[in-house]
């Protein structure tokens, strides 16, 4: 089958050697990033030993990288993004700020930029569970909707945004403050 299809068989084997290399890379900044990490998001907490590690969550980056979602013993999980997050950062001391002077308590996903990748606080899923918490989602989306328009945001779109209970929490913050492509100023 290979002799008839020789591009397919090197195309399997170039694929096979990124898959090794980008997974023994994750690993090692895995190790690597440790402290940081526990301390980060899980200070005073035994984890225990990693148990998974699943990909096709996310946007590829930096060569065929991808996000992956690391799951360890004791429950936690942990979402690697091989990208930085000095955007997401900076994003949520923004929010912080805004919180501060009334904002209607916006919430982002904690992060830990390391440079050329990053580490995110794995935000799951859930239902509000009355309607005055269906009401401050709304309300929390619209104040979203207003801020990701005044900065000139892009891509954000149901994969983009996990509804946490009452909170909207956008987690792919790669595309704020986008240029102004097509507006023409006067």
């Amino acid at each position: 089958f290979l002799d008839e299809y020789p591009v397919l068989a090197r195309i399997l084997v170039e694929t096979l050697d990124r898959w090794a290399e980008v997974s023994v890379e994750l690993l090692e900044r895995l190790c690597a990033d440790w402290p940081r990490i526990s301390q980060t998001f899980w200070p005073g907490v035994e984890t225990g030993p990693l148990q998974g590690v699943s990909g096709g969550v996310g946007d590829s980056h930096a060569g065929g990288r991808s996000v992956r979602v690391l799951s360890f013993a004791g429950g936690q999980r942990l979402v690697y993004k091989p990208r930085p997050l000095g955007i997401d950062t900076r994003f949520r001391e923004l929010l912080d700020w805004l919180n501060e002077r009334g904002a209607p308590d916006l919430r982002t996903a904690r992060t830990l930029d390391s440079g050329p990748y990053g580490w995110m606080e794995f935000v799951s899923a859930e239902p509000c569970q009355t309607r005055e918490e269906l009401q401050r989602f709304y309300f929390r989306q619209g104040a979203f909707l207003t801020l990701l328009y005044v900065l000139n945001a892009n891509d954000f779109h149901r994969e983009n945004l996990i509804a946490a209970g009452e909170h909207p929490v956008p987690i792919d913050l790669e595309s704020l403050c986008s240029p102004d492509y097509g507006r023409s100023n006067p």
